[in-house]
Parts: C-alpha cells; structure tokens; sequence
C-alpha cells in the first residue's frame, strides 16, 4: 500500500507538470494522503514543496510540523509549528503541537505555556487543557492538573483518558474513591482502558 501511493505522488508530478508544480492545494492534498497512508518522509516533502507556494497557509505548517514529528524530527518539527503559529496567531491547534513537540523532548515548563496560548485562543477546546494537565502532571503539580483534566472532561466528556488522568490526580491525593469513579467512567466509554494502562482488571 505504501509503495503505491508513493507511485501516485510521482505519477501525479508527472502527469500534472508545470499545473501541479505551481498548485499548493495538490501538495497539500497529497501530503495528507501519504500522511494518512504513513509515508511520513513523502509526506513532509510534499507539505514542504506547498509552503514554498503558500507560505502565509498555516494550515500547511501544522501538517508539515506532524509529518516531521512523526519522523522524530522534534526540532524541524517544531520550528514548521512556530511557522504555523506566525502565520495565524488563533491557531489553537498549532500551539497545542507547539506545547507536544516541547513535551516530547521534556521541555515541559515551556510546552505548559504553549497550551495557556493555545486556551487563550480558543477557551473551549478540551485538548488543550487535557494536554496541560498531563504536563502539570509530569511536574507532579496535581491541583494544576486536576483543574486542567476537570476543564477538558467537562468540554468533551466522552474522552476516556481525559477521566483516566483525572482519576490519577485523585488517586495522587489518596482519594481513592474519586480514582475509582472516574476509572470505571473511563472504563465505561472503552473497555480497553485497563489493558491499555497496565491495569488488568480494575475492580
């Protein structure tokens, strides 16, 4: 499957000539078909070549940015979200990826910041305060995190690991009773959860 859609990305180039050379929208469209095909290499250069084009698009820096940090390019990956973040300063999305791609190198205090612009931009999104609670939780701040998983859970409830973080903030206060509710809440919306943390079976 792979190999194939890398023939398309070079059958289209091709085929298309000069019209596909000069269009941003095809690379970025391709981009996201070989991202979603994990051709992550293929991808970023695509995403690469459309902001050569476009480069005021922010929406073509957020995905070149995860192309790259799918590739562990945590600092090209970075650099393509700060690109995305000066081109549309309310792009809460590229200052959440801002906040990971720090995180993923342990540079949290500074990814927490990210994430407080990326609320700041948008109050309402619930991966936002779920991504600065479980760096709040990397630093051991647990009321930070517990009011930052409380925020994300109450936005978007049927996020199961924004109840299973929640628990561990509990859990962390001895309130053993609140870690349980909020496991079997997590639980309840995938079954999976205690497989996938390492629990067994919870209760």
């Amino acid at each position: 499957m792979r190999s194939r859609s890398l023939l398309l990305f070079l059958l289209l180039l091709v085929m298309g000539g000069p019209a596909l050379a000069e269009n941003a929208t095809v690379w970025y469209e391709q981009g996201v078909s070989l991202l979603n095909q994990s051709e992550y290499g293929a991808a970023s250069r695509a995403f690469e070549t459309a902001t050569l084009l476009e480069p005021e698009n922010t929406w073509i820096w957020l995905e070149l940015g995860k192309s790259l940090r799918l590739q562990n390019r945590q600092a090209d990956a970075y650099e393509a979200f700060t690109k995305a973040t000066e081109t549309d300063p309310a792009n809460t999305w590229a200052w959440i990826f801002r906040g990971t791609s720090l995180q993923d190198r342990g540079l949290v205090s500074r990814a927490i910041g990210m994430y407080s612009h990326a609320i700041r931009t948008d109050p309402e999104n619930a991966w936002a305060y779920y991504h600065q609670g479980t760096a709040w939780m990397v630093l051991s701040r647990y009321p930070e995190a517990k009011e930052a998983f409380t925020r994300s859970v109450s936005l978007d409830p049927a996020n199961p690991w924004g109840w299973f973080n929640l628990g561990m903030t509990h859990r962390a206060y001895g309130n053993y009773t609140g870690y349980q509710d909020c496991l079997r809440t997590a639980t309840a919306i995938d079954p999976g959860i205690p497989a996938k943390v390492g629990l067994g079976t919870l209760f």
